[in-house]
């Protein structure tokens, strides 16, 4: 039997959003950019979307970003001690767009949307999934899209499978905070409580490192991380792991920010769709590896679930 998650209804707030870009047509919920809107060169700053900040953060000229830097290939700390990986490309890309530097503040990842909501930080960039249950504590803008994906010892010995009943009795390693430990595996252990099986036994870990110790010491039987960290992590496992089965579910990554703010919203809505629209998205994603999960149109609270 396939288990699947329920979805749950969508409410989009674009309000001023909308009238500050002038770029959104159609329905809220699949909010899409203007074909006809010009593209702005390469590393040149985007004038328009820069009159959109908020006036604080214009004056300060900097972007203060919370980021957990243990999810490679997207986010990880470098042998010079320096923050990595594609989703540091990219927003470097993109508050360049606005004329702005990214200044990169190594932060918990179950600490980051709640760093945002109180101010500390101006956005999260962190291999983020926008989610519904998220929106109501931040607003996203979405650049990329993923899935978690199974990791298991090589070979799979206990045959262990994503999307059916073979996880119910098993422990699998998620990180705190991610939507592999809710509503991924907490959903799946209830319908196998519900079909009279052994719950999943949920090991929750503080770091994607944590949650591979676990797999590879015999305290877990498997793990669940997002589609390019699993991928990362099977690569460089020395022959040790593998993946089983497809992605879960595949959704958007979204830069987290306060919720309703419209000036930075507008304003990081408009660069990140000029990334994509001048090419440096693709040539980012190309430099590490991950076209799979290109997306072409930028978007506001974009969860699908």
């Amino acid at each position: 039997m396939r288990i699947t998650p329920s979805t749950t209804g969508r409410s989009r707030r674009l309000g001023a959003v909308v009238s500050a870009l002038a770029l959104i047509a159609g329905p809220a919920a699949c909010a899409r950019q203007d074909t006809h809107r010009r593209t702005v060169a390469v590393g040149a700053i985007d004038q328009s979307a820069r009159a959109m900040l908020p006036p604080q953060i214009t004056a300060r000229g900097t972007l203060i970003i919370a980021t957990d830097p243990t999810f490679a290939p997207d986010e990880f700390t470098q042998p010079d001690g320096s923050i990595g990986g594609m989703e540091v490309d990219l927003i470097r890309a993109v508050t360049a767009k606005l004329g702005l530097t990214a200044s990169l503040t190594p932060t918990p990842f179950h600490t980051i949307l709640a760093g945002v909501q109180q101010g500390k930080f101006d956005l999260g960039v962190s291999s983020m999934t926008d989610t519904t249950r998220r929106e109501e504590l931040g607003d996203f803008i979405t650049y990329f899209q993923a899935g978690p994906m199974l990791i298991v010892r090589t070979g799979n010995p206990l045959d262990l499978f994503p999307d059916d009943e073979s996880l119910c009795g098993h422990r699998v390693a998620a990180q705190q905070g991610t939507i592999e430990v809710d509503p991924v595996l907490s959903s799946r252990s209830a319908q196998c409580l519900t079909d009279g099986l052994p719950a999943i036994t949920t090991v929750v870990v503080a770091t994607v490192g944590d949650a591979l110790k676990a797999l590879l010491s015999g305290r877990a039987d498997a793990t669940l991380q997002d589609t390019p960290i699993a991928a990362y992590q099977t690569t460089h496992s020395d022959g040790q792991l593998q993946t089983a089965g497809d992605p879960i579910d595949p959704a958007p990554y979204g830069f987290a920010l306060p919720k309703e703010d419209d000036a930075l919203d507008s304003a990081m809505l408009t660069a990140t769709q000029d990334v994509i629209d001048d090419g440096e998205y693709t040539t980012i994603l190309k430099r590490w590896g991950l076209t799979n999960g290109a997306i072409t149109t930028a978007t506001l609270d974009g969860a699908i679930n």
